[in-house]
């Protein structure tokens, strides 16, 4: 799991930072591959932890300008272009433990899209909102990193289920849209 990230939002630097060295807990890929089984898919957990972690390329960040359409929206992936996060503007005040979660949640995308040799979504969630989804691969690796952010800077065990509570918790919105070049920053 490789995130790049140029621009200067200290809190999304913090969080791709993150997520790049989550890519190399032991862990926190057990607990993906251990997950009983994924809501909206037939592939098994081990499946998917599988390719999320053989994917070598990195995806990059890329702030998407704000629109009052999608204003519950904080990141899409869009079809057309491969191995990218449109993270919304209105959303970079976001703390880091909740950017993280969105970057893997969109990780997820990317590589169920472009990476596993499959040109289907074959482990999505079914609509936009996270707690109608809390089940699906996206959203629940997603929280499940963020339970990790939140572990590794409070100090709070891994068995806590206060910290687990708290990355469940957060309320986003992800789309799987087209972003027109007009729309990046």
């Amino acid at each position: 799991m490789q995130i790049s990230y140029t621009n200067n939002n200290e809190n999304m630097i913090e969080a791709v930072d993150f997520v790049n060295k989550l890519s190399s807990k032991e862990d926190f890929w057990s607990e993906v591959a251990e997950h009983p089984k994924f809501d909206n898919t037939d592939v098994k957990s081990e499946e998917i932890c599988r390719r999320l972690r053989a994917c070598t390329k990195a995806v990059t960040v890329q702030h998407w300008k704000f629109d009052e359409e999608r204003k519950k929206t904080v990141a899409a992936t869009d079809p057309s272009r491969p191995y990218r996060i449109y993270y919304h503007t209105r959303f970079l005040t976001n703390l880091a433990a909740a950017m993280v979660n969105t970057l893997v949640h969109e990780f997820v995308h990317n590589v169920d899209m472009f990476d596993d040799g499959v040109s289907t979504n074959e482990y999505t969630h079914n609509g936009q909102r996270a707690r109608d989804n809390q089940g699906t691969a996206p959203y629940w690796i997603g929280d499940l990193a963020q339970h990790y952010y939140v572990v590794a800077h409070s100090g709070v065990s891994l068995l806590d289920n206060e910290a687990r509570n708290y990355a469940e918790q957060q309320e986003f919105e992800c789309e799987i849209v087209k972003v027109d070049d007009d729309e990046i920053e």
